[in-house]
């Protein structure tokens, strides 16, 4: 019997990050098994993407080509307390990764304050929420839209997607932000880390999440 694949990705370094989570799991899982599923990694730049690289589209060809069962997009972010489902996606960039363009919106073509929620029912969160919590890790949904690269590429999914459904409108899909890993932490260690105001997780410890993730979702 075929193993039913999935696709992960994942984003490289940013600001004055050693590494980045996401890129570091998907790294470790790809061509790896998660659960019943084998996993097929990308990594991308930790940018805004120019106008001609559609990040969304690239994740759902290959997952189109793969016949995977489902994607899941990784991100990091040093504030959250263990992995953070995202629920919403706006039509802007900013924040202090990229000043530059604050305010702009992700697709010229959508109306600027455009906010979307992300459909996570395939994913079944409570089980997921309840599984990671009995292994010791704290798990929550975020309504709390960042404006940089994650944000951009989950409002551009859901566009991608609605504009091609008969293509691609099947594929679930889910956007996690992870916590940072140690080796992630900058130097000098920020106090925020050492007085515990911000956690770190190992990638076994976010693998471990993972697994329960994709055992409870309905893909």
């Amino acid at each position: 019997m075929t193993t039913p694949n999935i696709v992960l990705s994942g984003f490289g370094l940013f600001g004055p990050y050693r590494a980045n989570s996401s890129a570091q799991v998907a790294t470790a899982l790809n061509n790896k098994r998660l659960g019943q599923f084998h996993v097929h990694s990308r990594i991308f730049p930790a940018t805004i993407p120019t106008i001609n690289e559609n990040r969304p589209l690239i994740l759902l060809k290959e997952a189109k080509r793969l016949r995977a069962k489902a994607i899941i997009i990784l991100g990091m972010s040093s504030n959250v307390p263990g992995p953070q489902v995202e629920t919403h996606a706006i039509n802007k960039i900013g924040g202090k990764y990229c000043p530059q363009t604050e305010g702009s919106p992700v697709n010229f073509l959508c109306q600027s304050n455009l906010e979307f929620i992300i459909d996570i029912e395939n994913w079944r969160y409570d089980l997921f929420e309840q599984g990671c919590r009995e292994i010791g890790h704290h798990v929550k949904q975020s309504q709390d839209v960042s404006m940089f690269c994650c944000n951009h590429l989950m409002f551009n999914m859901i566009i991608t997607r609605v504009g091609q459904p008969k293509r691609f409108g099947k594929i679930p899909w889910i956007f996690i932000h992870l916590p940072c890993t140690r080796e992630a932490v900058p130097k000098p260690t920020p106090v925020e880390f050492l007085n515990g105001q911000k956690i770190t997780m190992t990638v076994a410890e976010i693998v471990a999440c993972l697994e329960i993730l994709v055992g409870v979702a309905d893909i």
